[in-house]
């Protein structure tokens, strides 16, 4: 699932719970965006429910074919831009309707050419994420990318920080804080099937909790409290 996707069921969900009256004060938007490089086809309908009410969200899937497009016929930059177009999109819509929200990252989205250097340590069983706190920004290295970073406002982010990354996501906190619940048995089969670098894992239900409470809850938390 892509950022597109994401940001049309945050624009839709939004939408329809203020026309039905929810105050746009009862609202806390949490996202949790995906990789950049990912892009959507094949439409189909995906129902939604928000306090009873019901919506429909086209769902686009993503298929080997589509992998086959996207390396042919776009540059990275294109790809790139084209995903951040639709969290710009997003941060706008949910200013100008007054609704708080925060954003992070599954993972490290935006050091450049960070997303594929994990490391999967099989007698710990850990999983690793690299060392990005001396490489640059894709934003640093590509001009066309740069202009839009200047009006993504960096202070509804948060991002995983410490001396080996500067902006990382969800799983790189996991993998820290909650390591044996940074993946799943069946991401540990994939993970094996590398020589080196394999991707990060999906989290467990648990590693998810451990993030919400440990981590989202305090930003919840400071806007019920105002």
């Amino acid at each position: 699932m892509g950022n597109l996707y994401i940001s049309r069921t945050i624009l839709n969900s939004v939408r329809t719970a203020i026309d039905n009256g929810i105050s746009n004060k009862d609202i806390i938007v949490l996202v949790s965006w995906s990789g950049l490089d990912r892009i959507e086809n094949d439409f189909e309908t995906c129902h939604l429910k928000l306090n009873g009410l019901q919506s429909y969200v086209p769902n686009n899937k993503v298929d080997y074919d589509d992998f086959i497009y996207l390396w042919k016929y776009l540059s990275k930059e294109d790809i790139r831009l084209n995903s951040i177009e639709h969290i710009l999109m997003t941060q706008e819509f949910l200013k100008n309707n007054g609704v708080n929200f925060l954003f992070f990252s599954y993972q490290n989205l935006f050091s450049d050419d960070n997303s594929n250097s994990w490391l999967f340590d099989a007698k710990t069983k850990s999983q690793i994420y690299p060392d990005s706190k001396k490489i640059s920004t894709i934003f640093d290295v590509n001009n066309s990318l740069r202009w839009i970073s200047n009006m993504i406002d960096w202070s509804n982010w948060w991002f995983y920080k410490n001396e080996k990354i500067s902006y990382g996501g969800m799983a790189e906190w996991i993998s820290d804080n909650s390591p044996q619940n940074a993946y799943t048995e069946n991401d540990e089969i994939e993970f094996l099937k590398f020589d080196d670098c394999p991707p990060p894992g999906h989290p467990k239900i648990k590693g998810h909790d451990d993030f919400v409470n440990q981590v989202l809850k305090e930003y919840i938390d400071k806007i019920i409290e105002k």
